[in-house]
C-alpha cells in the first residue's frame, strides 16, 4: 500500500479466455453422461457407463498431466519454480526509523512503509524527491524500458526525463519507506518579544528509502519473512514470448516440450492454436500468451467454487486461521489515525499543548501465494491481508441447497492515512480494503464460511508492469475475470471425483499479456468465438474413452475447435445437447407411454412418429438442413428398425426434470397422457417394475452400485416386433401421413 503505487503505477492489459467457451453454454458432465448412455446403444448398463466415463474422463487425464509435468522435468524446462506461500513480514517500524538517512539533529517522521516486489515507481518517486522536490506530489507518470534499464518520467508540464535506477532487480524483494525529517532551529532574525519561543521547526519534503533484501543490514533483513514452499502447481504452457511465437527456431526446446504438454493436458494441437492466434489483426498487441490452469474467482460452476474453498482453506492452515493478526492491525491503524488527528490539532495551535506523539501507521498483514517463472516472465500472485473461517448449523441463507457454494460481497473498508508534507501541507491517502465471503452449505444442517480481507490478484508482466484485480472488481465482472486462482496439484487430487471431473471441463485459460490497453475484446471478433475443450461426453460413453481422430467443433472457426478439442469421431456440444438430447429423451418417454396406453398398432405408430420427429429435430439442430426436409425420411422401414429400440434403458427423475422446457410446449399431449396415468403406472409396474422406483443417477455417485438396465434382447423379446410389423407400420405411415402429422389427438 505504497504512497505512490496507487496513483502513479501504469497498468498494462491482460485478457483471459476460457478454453471451454461461455459459461452459459457448458455441458454438465453427469447429466450429459446419463443422457448419452440412455440414448446410445452400447450394450452397457448406466452404472457401467458412469463408472467408465469418470475413471477415464478428463479429471484423470488432468491428474496424469500434473504427474507428467513433474516426472518429465517439464517444470524445469519452462523454469517454473515451486509455489510459495508468504506468511507475513515482520516490519518493525520503530527499528526501521533508526536506519533511515537523516542529518545530525533531525528527527524522522515515518509516513509509510511496506515490503513488496520490485516496483519501479518507487525509484521514480525517489528520483523526483531528490531532483525535483517541489514536484513530488504533482501528477507525473513513469514507464520502464526493460531492454535499456531506463525509467522515463513525464511531468505534468509535459517535460520528459530519463534515468537508470540503481540496484533494480525485478526478481528481488524490497523494503520501501516514505518519510519526512524535522529539526529545531533558531529563528532568524531572533524574536523581539522575550516571551516568544526563539526556536522553530523547519520540515523537509518527502523522502524515499529503498532497501533490497540481502543488502547487508541484518536488522532490516530480519523484517522480511522468507516464503515457504507451497507445493506444486500445474504448469503454464507458453505460446508467445516477447512478441514472438515459440517455434523450431525460437526457443526450440521449450517449443517442443510445450507441444507435448498441450497434447497431454487437452489433446490439443499446439501449432494449430498458434496459427489461429496469428490470424488475429491485433497480434502486435500480444506480447506474451500462455495456457494457464486455474479457476476464475467469479466462476459460476459450483464444482469450481468448491476448489476455491479448498484452496483458501489450505492456505490458511497453520497461518493465522483465526484472523487475529488482521484484527490487531486494524486496532493499531485506528490508534495511529487518532494520534495523527491529535497532532493536526496541535499543529494548528502549537502553543496550546506539547506536541503529541505521532504513531506510525502499521503495514497490514501480507499473505500471498506466488507462482512464477522468471525466465519466461510468468509471475502471478494472490494476495490477502487476513482470513478467518466460521462454522454454523442450519441454512446459511434461505433456500440454500446442500453442496451449494456462493460468494457474497460484504463491502470495502476505507482507511485514511494522514500524511504531512511541507510543500503540500496535510492530506490523507485513502486506502480501500475489500471484504468478501465464500460460503459453503455442506448439507441441510451445516455450513462453513471464509471471510477474506484485502484479496487481490497481481499479474506481473514485465519490467515492473502489472495488472492488479481486486476481489470485488472480479466478482462484479460480467465475464469470467482474469482473477485466476492457480490449480494446485495436491488440492485438486483431494477433491471428490465428481466435482474434479466437472471442474476439469472449464479450468484452462488462454492468457494474453499486452503492453498497452486493448479496449476491444478482440478475441470475440470472429476468429475465436468458440473453443470447447470438453463437451464430447457422447464419445466417451460410446467408446469408453477418447478416440484417436481429431474432431471439429461448432463455431465460426472449426479448426480452432479441432486444435483444442478432445479427439473422437463425432460431437454433440452445448446447445445441441440442451435441445436435441432433451427432445430425444422426451420422445422416448412418449413412445413407451403411447404403446402402453393405446395398444400395439396405434401406439406403435404414435411411438415411431414421435421418435422419428425427435430424431429429425435433433438432426436439424446439428446440420443446416431444415426440419421439413428431414421429415421426408420418416416412413422408411430402415429408420423404423433403427428407432424401434429407442425406448427402454432409463427412466429417470433426473432426466425428466431436464426436459421441462420441451414438455411445456407439448401440453396437449401431456394432458392426454396424464388422464391415463394410473393405467400407465400399472402397465409400467407389470413390465418394468414400480413406477415409484425410477432411476436416480445421483444415487450412483453416492453408493457406487450399478443399476441393471433392460437389455436389447429383453426389449425385443418383450415387444415381439417382427418384420411384418415393421412393413405394416411403414405402409400405415405412408397411407396416413397427413393425419398423423397434422392431428393433435393421440387416439386417432
Amino acid at each position: 500500500m505504497g504512497l505512490f503505487s496507487a496513483k502513479k503505477k501504469i497498468f498494462v492489459s491482460s485478457v483471459v479466455y476460457n478454453l471451454a467457451g461461455s459459461e452459459d453454454d457448458r455441458v454438465d458432465f453427469l447429466q450429459s453422461t446419463v443422457a448419452s448412455s440412455v440414448i446410445l446403444d452400447n450394450k452397457k448398463s448406466l452404472g457401467e457407463d458412469l463408472t467408465r466415463t469418470y475413471l477415464k474422463g478428463p479429471a484423470m487425464d488432468l491428474r496424469a498431466f500434473g504427474r507428467w509435468a513433474r516426472t518429465s522435468r517439464y517444470l524445469d524446462l519452462i523454469g517454473q519454480v515451486s509455489g510459495t506461500l508468504q506468511t507475513g513480514n515482520s516490519l518493525n517500524e520503530g527499528e526501521l526509523i533508526k536506519y533511515l538517512p537523516k542529518e545530525p539533529g533531525e528527527f524522522v517522521s515515518l509516513q509509510n512503509s511496506e515490503i513488496g516486489i520490485a516496483d519501479y515507481t518507487y525509484w521514480t518517486a525517489k528520483y523526483v524527491a531528490e531532483k525535483h522536490p517541489t514536484l513530488i506530489m504533482t501528477d507525473w507518470v513513469s514507464d520502464f524500458n526493460e531492454a535499456t534499464n531506463t525509467i522515463r518520467i513525464q511531468f505534468a508540464s509535459g517535460a520528459i526525463e530519463d534515468f537508470k535506477p540503481d540496484n533494480y532487480d525485478p526478481a528481488n524483494k524490497y523494503l520501501y519507506a516514505t518519510y519526512i525529517t524535522q529539526k529545531t532551529v533558531a529563528k532568524n532574525p531572533p524574536p523581539t518579544d522575550p516571551k516568544e519561543n526563539p526556536n522553530t521547526i523547519v520540515f523537509s519534503n518527502t523522502k524515499v528509502f529503498i532497501y533490497a533484501l540481502g543488502s547487508g543490514n541484518v536488522a532490516l533483513d530480519r523484517m522480511f519473512d522468507l516464503p515457504t514452499t507451497f507445493g506444486t502447481f500445474f504448469p503454464f504452457i507458453p505460446m508467445r514470448f516477447d512478441n514472438k511465437f515459440l517455434s523450431d527456431t525460437y526457443l526450440p526446446y521449450i517449443y517442443n516440450g510445450s507441444k507435448k504438454a498441450l497434447k497431454k493436458a487437452t489433446n490439443g494441437k499446439y501449432d494449430d492454436v498458434i496459427a489461429n492466434i496469428a490470424d488475429n489483426p491485433s497480434l502486435g498487441d500480444i506480447d506474451y500468451a500462455y495456457v494457464v490452469f486455474g479457476v476464475s474467482l467469479n466462476v459460476k460452476e459450483n464444482a469450481c467454487r468448491r476448489y476455491l474453498y479448498e484452496f483458501f482453506q489450505e492456505a490458511m492452515l497453520g497461518y493465522d486461521m483465526s484472523g487475529a493478526n488482521f484484527r490487531q492491525w486494524r486496532t493499531d491503524w485506528r490508534k495511529a489515525e487518532v494520534a495523527f488527528k491529535s497532532w493536526m490539532t496541535w499543529r494548528d495551535n502549537p502553543s496550546a499543548m506539547p506536541e503529541p506523539q505521532r504513531l506510525p501507521y502499521p503495514q497490514p498483514p501480507d499473505y500471498n501465494v506466488r507462482v512464477q517463472s522468471p525466465a519466461l516472465h510468468y509471475d502471478m500472485q494472490i494476495n490477502w491481508s487476513g482470513m478467518e473461517e466460521t462454522v454454523g448449523s442450519g441454512l446459511k441463507k434461505p433456500g440454500a441447497k446442500a453442496g451449494e457454494l456462493w460468494f457474497e460481497i460484504v463491502g470495502s473498508d476505507t482507511y485514511d492515512q494522514g500524511v504531512y508534507n511541507e510543500s503540500e501541507g496535510i492530506f490523507f491517502n485513502a486506502y480501500q480494503m475489500d471484504h468478501v465471503r465464500l460460503n459453503w452449505q455442506i448439507d441441510d444442517k451445516r455450513w462453513r464460511s471464509i471471510d477474506i480481507y484485502g484479496l487481490s490478484h497481481n499479474n506481473m508482466i514485465y519490467g515492473g508492469k502489472s495488472v492488479t484485480i481486486q476481489a470485488i472488481e472480479a466478482l462484479q465482472d460480467n465475464d469470467e475475470s482474469g482473477f485466476i486462482i492457480p490449480l494446485h496439484e495436491d488440492i485438486y487430487r483431494k477433491m471428490p471425483l465428481k466435482e474434479a471431473t466437472q471442474m476439469s471441463t472449464a479450468c484452462a485459460f488462454l492468457v494474453f499479456n499486452c503492453y498497452k490497453v486493448v479496449k476491444q475484446k478482440w478475441y470475440q471478433s470472429g476468429w475465436f468465438k468458440i473453443i470447447l475443450i470438453v463437451a464430447v461426453i457422447v464419445i466417451t460413453v460410446y467408446t469408453g474413452g477418447f478416440g484417436a481422430e481429431s474432431i471439429g467443433l461448432l463455431g465460426t472457426n472449426a479448426s480452432v475447435g479441432a486444435a483444442l478439442g478432445f479427439a473422437g469421431t463425432a460431437a454433440i456440444v452445448a446447445g445441441v445437447v440442451a435441445n436435441a438430447v432433451a427432445a430425444m429423451v422426451l420422445m422416448k418417454i412418449i413412445s413407451t407411454a403411447s404403446s402402453a396406453i393405446f395398444g400395439d398398432q396405434v401406439g406403435a405408430i404414435v411411438s415411431v412418429v414421435a421418435t422419428i420427429v425427435a430424431m429429425q429435430v435433433a438432426s436439424s439442430y446439428m446440420s443446416t438442413t431444415p426440419v421439413s426436409a428431414n421429415l421426408g425420411n420418416m416412413a422408411s422401414a430402415e429408420n423404423i428398425m433403427k428407432l424401434s429400440v429407442a425406448a427402454g434403458k432409463g427412466y429417470s427423475e433426473y432426466l425428466t426434470a431436464g426436459t421441462q422446457s420441451i414438455m411445456s410446449q407439448n401440453q396437449a399431449l401431456l394432458a392426454s397422457i396424464n388422464q391415463q396415468a394410473e393405467e400407465l403406472n400399472k402397465l409400467t409396474s407389470m413390465n418394468l417394475g414400480s413406477a415409484n422406483n425410477l432411476f436416480n443417477p445421483i444415487a450412483l455417485t453416492d453408493t457406487g452400485q450399478p443399476v441393471v438396465i433392460e437389455t436389447l434382447d429383453s426389449f425385443l423379446t418383450r415387444t415381439t416386433m417382427v418384420g411384418s410389423d415393421v412393413a405394416s407400420l411403414s405402409m400405415d405411415m405412408i397411407t396416413n401421413f397427413a393425419d398423423l402429422t397434422l392431428s393433435t389427438r393421440l387416439n386417432i
